[in-house]
């Protein structure tokens, strides 16, 4: 299973959240 991947793509998630995205 690629967890990098997952926390990455969780990361981005997060960012896309704070911006207001």
């Amino acid at each position: 299973t690629n967890d990098l991947l997952m926390v990455l793509n969780n990361k981005m998630d997060f960012l896309w959240h704070c911006t207001g995205y």
